[in-house]
C-alpha cells in the first residue's frame, strides 16, 4: 500500500457515529446474497460475522485479507469507488464507512440500493460495526460470537497492561507517526490512540483535537516521548530506515539516546476490524520489547 493510500485509509476511519438506510425493496427478513464492501476492514468484518465469501461479490482496492479476496471484483479506490462497477454487480447490500464516498452512497440510495454505513473510528465503533453488519446480514448470532472472540482478545491485552502497571506504574510515552514528510502522527479520537492506551502506554498527542495532526519535530522534542514508533505498511524498507536514521540523529532526543526508534510494520494495526487485536500485539512488542507475549492463562 502506498503512503498516500495509507493516509487515505486512515482518513476514512475518522467517524464517530453511524447511519443506516435501507431504501431498496429487499425485505429485511431476507439475507443479502450479493454484498459489496467499500472498505477493506468492513469486508473482513462481514466475513467474520458469517457472510460466505461467495456472497461477497465486490470489494474496494487493497482488500487483501484473507488473500483470496484479492481475486474479487474491485470497485476501485475506497475514497472514489466506481458507481458503474457497483451497479453492474447488482448488489442487494452495499456496506461502507459513514463518511467515505458520500456522493456515491447518495447516488446508490437514489437508485434504490440498500446501503449500510458504519463507523470504524474507535474501538467502540469497531464493536458496533460488528453488530450493525451482522444484523444487516441477518446473522446476529454469528455476529455475537464474533464480538465475543474479539472481546476476549482485547481483554487479554488489557490484562497484560494491568500486569505491567503493577510492576512499573509509569506509562511509556509514545509518539506514533503515520507519515514522515510532512510529519503526521496519531492524535486523539481514533482507534490507534485507543490502542496505545489499551496496551498501557500514553500517546503524547492524545490531547490533540485532530485525529491525525500535522506536527513539527520541534514540538515532538518538547513533548519528550520515551519511544518513537514509525508505523509503516509499505514495502519500501529503504524509506522507513531513512526515517529512522533521521530521528536517531536528533541531538539530546531521548528516544535517540536510548535507541528507542522502532519501525512497526503491521497491516493489522491499521485495519480497524477483526485483526486489530493482532496489530495491538505488534504494538506491544514495539513498545515493550521483542519478548514473546504470552496469554494471561499460559
Amino acid at each position: 500500500m502506498s503512503r498516500l493510500n495509507f493516509l487515505s485509509a486512515l482518513a476514512l476511519c475518522l467517524t464517530h457515529s453511524w447511519f443506516i438506510h435501507f431504501p431498496s425493496a429487499l425485505g429485511e427478513d431476507r439475507r443479502p446474497e450479493r454484498v459489496v464492501t467499500l472498505l477493506p476492514s468492513i469486508a473482513e468484518i462481514a466475513l467474520e460475522v458469517g457472510l460466505p465469501e461467495a456472497n461477497l461479490v465486490g470489494v474496494s482496492e487493497f482488500t487483501d485479507f484473507p488473500p483470496s479476496l484479492k481475486n474479487k471484483t474491485s470497485i476501485g479506490n475506497y475514497a472514489k469507488p466506481s458507481i458503474e462497477r457497483i451497479v453492474g454487480l447488482v448488489p442487494d447490500l452495499v456496506v461502507t464507512d459513514r463518511d467515505s464516498a458520500q456522493p456515491v452512497s447518495e447516488k446508490l440510495e437514489k437508485l434504490k440500493f440498500r446501503v449500510l454505513r458504519v463507523g470504524t473510528a474507535s474501538l467502540s465503533d469497531i464493536r458496533q460495526a460488528y453488530h450493525l453488519v451482522a444484523d444487516a446480514l441477518l446473522r446476529t448470532e454469528a455476529g455475537n460470537d464474533a464480538i465475543h472472540r474479539f472481546d476476549l482478545k482485547i481483554d487479554e491485552i488489557r490484562l497484560r497492561a494491568e500486569t505491567r502497571k503493577k510492576k512499573e506504574p509509569r506509562k511509556v510515552r509514545v509518539l506514533l507517526t503515520v507519515n514522515e514528510e510532512p510529519l503526521i502522527v496519531a492524535g486523539g479520537k481514533n482507534f490507534l490512540d485507543d490502542g496505545v492506551a489499551l496496551v498501557g502506554a500514553e500517546n503524547i498527542y492524545h490531547d490533540s483535537n485532530s485525529a491525525y495532526p500535522r506536527v513539527s519535530v520541534e514540538d515532538v522534542i518538547k513533548r519528550n516521548p520515551d519511544v518513537v514508533l514509525l508505523l509503516d505498511s509499505s514495502t519500501d524498507l529503504v524509506r522507513a530506515e531513512r526515517a529512522k536514521k533521521r530521528w536517531l540523529k536528533i541531538p539530546g532526543f531521548r528516544p535517540a539516546k536510548n535507541a528507542r526508534v522502532v519501525i512497526v510494520k503491521s497491516d493489522a494495526l491499521i485495519r480497524p476490524g477483526p485483526r486489530f487485536p493482532s496489530g495491538l500485539r505488534d504494538l506491544e512488542s514495539a513498545i515493550y520489547g521483542p519478548e514473546p507475549i504470552r496469554k494471561p492463562h499460559e
